[in-house]
């Protein structure tokens, strides 16, 4: 018997990802396209972890959203995929985190948006998640690209 609460907790961020495809060509400067089919769902840690939860793990995920549109989704998600959402902090206020794909037969493009003024309470949050609960495995992700 095990006394771990969780297989897996991802540690990191989510976000939306709203998805252009079916694109022609990308767009140009000042060029606007249309594509044949949008999607709205969730990406960042997510990914991996929902993937985790069909696999049948118990599986948590340590991010913070907003009390937005963008967090409603992520939860919605979550719930959905079955992952743990005690270790997600909400704020009381936005916190966008949103990344639009851009896809043609070619290639892709993604254009991303995370507001920052959070950065270091969500580094701490991290911390703490880290520090106060029980997993079988932490997974991080490779690496953090901080913005400008």
């Amino acid at each position: 018997m095990s006394n771990y609460k969780q297989d897996v907790i991802f540690i990191g961020s989510s976000c939306c990802d709203i998805i252009f495809t079916g694109l022609p060509s990308m767009p140009k400067l000042g060029e606007e396209i249309w594509a044949k089919q949008l999607e709205v769902t969730v990406g960042g840690m997510m990914n991996s972890a929902a993937a985790a939860s069909r696999l049948g793990l118990n599986v948590g995920l340590a991010a913070e959203i907003g009390d937005d549109l963008w967090g409603d989704i992520i939860v919605s998600k979550m719930k959905e995929e079955g992952i743990d959402l005690r270790y997600v902090h909400r704020y009381d206020e936005p916190y966008p985190q949103i990344t639009v794909v851009l896809n043609n037969r070619e290639d892709r493009a993604f254009v991303s948006y995370a507001d920052d003024r959070h950065l270091s309470r969500h580094l701490r949050h991290l911390h703490q998640v880290v520090s106060s609960s029980e997993a079988r495995l932490y997974h991080f992700p490779p690496g953090r690209n901080m913005r400008n």
